[in-house]
């Protein structure tokens, strides 16, 4: 059964924390376990200096098995980090749902969760959708560009320099050539989003708002509407509740 709370090296953690530093260290190659806490920005990369060596000798006191390799007699380098392991996956219990879209529905289910205006916001995206096509990019329209810009499925913010593309066949060849370039490239996307944020195909007065929303509309079920990584509403705050990690840089 999983904990409600629990206090590891002076630090309390939720079951779900305990299942994120599960993933992370299971994720991490090596034998180290503070070092990829901290780095993903757990709470126990916070925790106090060597407190899973404790944690880990109780769990091989009870579970001597977890400390010997299969066949042999002797210790395996990690088995500090496997003991470590073997007492989180008991603390964190039985695992849920980790599918993303698995875990919003048991939120709507379980929670208070306001859900008026959400049919609209569907409806928006299916219609900013249409002009993120290869056809709608091929002969871009300048109004649902201008739409993309704006509150509609959530907004990115203030967007001058974009909306001032719009207004000369230059400027919209511009910004319709990057979009297809972000949305349609083999390229890795990590690499095309990159490019078009502060490479070569980044636009005059545009910055990773624009792009972001337009792959939250273009390809929903990988992107959510949340257009920013910087300040109160950054996007990668949310990490450690999905247990994934930041990527530097």
């Amino acid at each position: 059964m999983a904990v409600a709370k629990q206090v590891l090296g002076g630090v309390t953690v939720t079951a779900a924390d305990i299942q994120g530093a599960v993933d992370i260290l299971k994720g991490a190659k090596g034998v180290k376990v503070k070092e990829p806490l901290a780095q993903a920005g757990h709470p126990l990369g916070g925790a106090a200096e060597g407190w899973y060596h404790a944690f880990a000798q109780e769990e091989i006191a009870a579970y001597p098995d977890i400390a010997v390799k299969p066949g042999t007699h002797s210790e395996p380098s990690g088995h500090v980090k496997e003991a470590v392991l073997h007492r989180l996956e008991r603390l964190a219990g039985p695992a849920g749902p980790r599918n993303l879209a698995d875990l919003v529905t048991r939120f709507r289910g379980e929670a208070d969760y306001p859900d008026h205006g959400r049919d609209e916001r569907f409806a928006e995206r299916g219609e900013l959708a249409l002009g993120l096509t290869l056809e709608g990019l091929a002969e871009p329209d300048a109004r649902l560009l201008r739409r993309l810009a704006g509150p509609a499925f959530g907004s990115p913010g203030p967007q001058p320099g974009f909306n001032r593309l719009l207004q000369t066949d230059d400027g919209l060849a511009r910004v319709a050539s990057s979009l297809r370039y972000l949305l349609f490239d083999e390229a890795l996307i990590e690499d095309r989003l990159d490019s078009c944020i502060r490479g070569e195909r980044k636009l005059p007065g545009v910055g990773e708002a624009m792009m972001v929303k337009a792959l939250a509309v273009a390809d929903p079920s990988r992107w959510v509407p949340c257009y920013v990584t910087a300040g109160k509403s950054a996007s990668w705050r949310s990490l450690p509740c999905l247990a994934r990690s930041r990527r530097p840089g």
